[in-house]
């Protein structure tokens, strides 16, 4: 019996992709950034390191496996239900990404308030 794939399914896959896309594009930009402004001599936060460390390759290759994970798995029984799980681990990836990259001046701001 032949499944079709739901368009729910390729919708997220192609979110993946995008997003896989936009952190290649960025995250390059951040790291230099950051290390213009900090230097070698300042480390960075945690969550920031973690975002940083796969460096931009590296999130766009993970973005491709999951949207390629997503799109095999639609024409299993329980398709929508992982949709949703893909569909909440996108959101906490953008949620932690956006948090991790923007940490840095959030705290550098807060100590050059405590001066």
């Amino acid at each position: 019996m032949f499944m079709t794939i739901r368009t729910g399914s390729w919708i997220l896959a192609i979110l993946y992709l995008i997003w896989g896309s936009i952190a290649f594009c960025l995250l390059p930009t951040f790291d230099t950034a950051y290390t213009e402004l900090f230097g070698s001599s300042r480390q960075l936060p945690f969550l920031t390191r973690a975002v940083l460390f796969p460096r931009a390759l590296g999130w766009l290759l993970t973005a491709i496996f999951i949207a390629a994970l997503v799109i095999s798995k639609a024409s299993s029984i329980h398709a929508r239900l992982l949709n949703r799980i893909f569909l909440f681990l996108l959101g906490g990836l953008i949620f932690f990404g956006v948090i991790a990259l923007f940490l840095p001046m959030m705290v550098t701001i807060t100590q050059l308030e405590q001066r």
